[in-house]
């Protein structure tokens, strides 16, 4: 579980090109979207598409 948590630390600052932020500085249970990272709606999409593809995981929009 640690492992998968790192990798998807990295990720998520290379796919959303968060300068000044360090895979390490995303704790496990911080809060992602209106929290300190700045993540928007768009920023959302981008994480979905990079799940899906390269975890082979289908997210749907059910909201």
């Amino acid at each position: 579980m640690e492992k998968l948590l790192k990798e998807l630390q990295a990720k998520i600052v290379d796919v959303l090109n968060l300068i000044d932020v360090q895979p390490e500085d995303i704790g496990a249970d911080d809060r992602l979207v209106g929290g300190k990272l700045g993540i928007d709606s768009i920023d959302v999409l981008e994480m979905v598409i990079m799940i899906e593809k390269d975890y082979g995981v289908k997210i749907d929009n059910w909201a």
